[in-house]
């Protein structure tokens, strides 16, 4: 309703309220109002909107508009396809040329990018000698380990379904 229709109503109300004053009024207050709404809805209308209205109702209509275009989304033909195409190259062209920029930037301050950095280091590793490094797997000569068992030994037809078997078993 727009505030025009509202003042209407408030007219009509008024109207019967100044009728039916000193009586009990609300049960033909109500009934007027309710013949008003009535009315304006059976009547065809032109829709006279204030300002703020109409624009609020095309902003939503445009916003409709667009969401179902979203959700339909851009039908690609050969012509759409070829100057999507054409943008996006340029597109990819541009961002390999600032990568390239950018990296050229950080060598002449002297810092590494991340692959640049983990290239040196891997070329470093290939250039040593493998005799230079200490593995932790070789053990001293004359110590040995022993591995503690559960006091069983294991042989090689054990298998994992066995075991599975064994806590089912101690578990029901």
């Amino acid at each position: 309703m727009s505030n025009d229709d509202i003042q209407s109503l408030q007219k009509v109300i008024d109207e019967q309220i100044q009728e039916n004053m000193g009586m009990s009024m609300i049960y033909t207050i109500v009934s007027a109002a309710q013949e008003w709404m009535q009315d304006r809805a059976n009547t065809p209308q032109e829709e006279v909107l204030d300002p703020a209205e109409a624009k609020k109702r095309a902003i939503e209509a445009e916003e409709a508009r667009l969401a179902a275009q979203r959700a339909h989304g851009t039908q690609v033909t050969p012509e759409t396809f070829v100057t999507w195409r054409k943008q996006f190259d340029t597109e990819m062209v541009l961002q390999k040329t600032s990568l390239a920029e950018q990296q050229q930037a950080a060598e002449k301050k002297g810092k590494l990018t991340g692959k640049q950095f983990f290239q040196s280091q891997e070329a470093q590793v290939e250039e040593s000698d493998p005799s230079d490094f200490e593995f932790e797997d070789e053990e001293p000569e004359g110590k040995q380990v022993r591995l503690e068992s559960d006091e069983e030994e294991l042989s090689p037809d054990d298998d994992d379904e066995s075991d599975e078997e064994d806590m089912l078993a101690a578990l029901g």
